[in-house]
């Protein structure tokens, strides 16, 4: 799929996150077998501790790229986990300011830079007992990116043409407990993104296919 130029996707993404979203069911797409049926998670979402991510929008190599962060091996919680810049809501903040600030903490983009775009459907993600609320920014030009040295080990600049060709979209056996179970991936180099950031990349791609 050949994306429009930067500034004109950023134009029409606006105006289509102000409208109805694709939601659960684009999310539903890229959802390990293990998370069970979506309406058994309604309760907890309500009751869920709060956190929200930031889908950082920018010009890349002639097209738009999507910031992604791989998480040091050693962490005790989400070690080695691909995700977006995020993390809990503090105090009284708004889900926006919390993703512009973990923006600024985890990879260096200041909360001025970015244009807020919208907000995509909320994500109960049943391991953490968390409800992710996906803000979607854009800035005009490439960040000089700082990783976040104690939690971030690798940045990843993801253009959105890779996420949008459907051999991206693949599966295959992972182990997680004693089981093991075929989970649903974006494939992208070396790097597999899967779980509750593959089900929110996926409602991303889903609102740029019908922008």
């Amino acid at each position: 799929m050949t994306l429009r130029p930067h500034s004109e996707l950023v134009e029409t993404l606006r105006e289509r996150l102000a409208g109805p979203l694709p939601g659960l069911e684009a999310q539903l797409t890229m959802c390990p077998p293990q998370r069970g049926d979506a309406g058994q998670w309604d309760e907890a979402q309500q009751r869920a501790r709060r956190a929200a991510v930031l889908a950082l929008l920018y010009p890349f190599d002639g097209t738009t790229a999507v910031v992604l962060t791989q998480r040091h091996a050693d962490l005790r919680a989400h070690s080695g986990q691909i995700s977006f810049p995020g993390g809990s809501i503090d105090g009284d903040e708004t889900p926006t300011e919390a993703a512009l600030r973990e923006g600024w903490e985890e990879v260096g983009v200041s909360p001025d830079q970015p244009n807020v775009l919208g907000t995509m459907t909320d994500l109960y993600i049943p391991p953490s007992d968390f409800t992710v609320t996906p803000i979607v920014a854009a800035i005009n030009e490439r960040p000089v990116f700082r990783p976040q040295e104690e939690e971030v080990d690798v940045i990843i600049e993801v253009p959105l043409p890779a996420l949008l060709d459907p051999a991206s979209r693949t599966s295959g056996l992972w182990t997680i407990g004693r089981r093991e179970i075929e989970i649903p991936y974006f494939a992208f180099g070396e790097f597999e993104i899967w779980g509750a950031t593959a089900m929110m990349l996926a409602e991303l791609l889903a609102v740029i296919k019908a922008a």
